[in-house]
C-alpha cells in the first residue's frame, strides 16, 4: 500500500468498495480515480494489509494501460483474435458476466502466473440487430461465430487475476 502512495501520490490512491458482479462489492483500491484514461481497480488477497493483489482491472472505452500480449480497451473482436493467434470462447451477452472471455483456447493470450481476462460489449447502435438475439444468455460462444463476427464487439474491461 505504501508503495502505491509513494509511486503514484496520495491523491491518486483511494480505498473504495468495488463492484464485483451480482450486486456485490468488495473493499479495494482505485488508482487515478479522477482520470478515466489511467484509472485502475485493485482487489487484494488481504484487504486489511493491501498486499498481494488478487485482481487488477481497467474498464471503459480507452485506457493508457495495456495488458500482456498487447490487449487493450477498445480493440475489436478480430484484432483480439489476431493477438490470441486464433479464436477464443466467451459468454453470451445480456447478463452480469456477459461478454466475458471464458477461455483463450490455448492461444497467445493465455498468461501465467496471472490469468488475463477480458469482457466485450456490442456497440449500442447494434443492440436491436437481429443477430443479438442469437448471442444472448448464459452460454458460451466462439469468437469465430458468424453473428459475433458481424456484431464485432469491442473490449470494455480487462483484468488480471492472480491465484487460482
Amino acid at each position: 500500500m505504501q508503495d502505491l502512495v509513494q509511486r503514484f501520490g496520495a491523491s491518486n490512491e483511494v480505498s473504495v468498495s468495488i463492484p464485483v458482479g451480482e450486486g456485490q462489492t468488495e473493499e479495494g483500491t482505485v488508482l487515478f480515480p479522477n482520470d478515466p484514461e489511467r484509472k485502475v481497480e485493485i482487489l487484494w488477497t488481504d484487504p486489511s494489509t493491501k498486499r498481494n493483489p488478487r485482481s487488477i482491472k481497467v474498464h471503459g472505452s480507452t485506457s493508457r494501460w495495456i495488458a500482456p500480449g498487447g490487449l487493450a480497451l477498445g480493440q475489436d473482436l478480430q484484432h483480439v483474435e489476431r493477438l490470441n493467434k486464433g479464436p477464443f470462447t466467451f459468454a453470451g451477452f445480456g447478463w452480469d458476466r456477459g461478454g466475458s472471455v471464458t477461455s483463450w483456447s490455448g492461444g497467445g493470450l493465455e498468461t501465467s502466473p496471472c490469468h488475463l481476462r477480458a469482457r466485450f460489449a456490442v456497440d449500442s447502435a447494434l443492440q436491436n440487430d437481429p443477430r443479438m438475439k442469437r448471442v444472448m444468455g448464459d452460454r458460451e460462444f466462439s469468437s469465430s461465430d458468424s453473428s459475433m463476427r458481424a456484431l464485432n464487439p469491442r473490449v470494455v474491461e480487462i483484468w488480471l487475476a492472480y491465484g487460482s
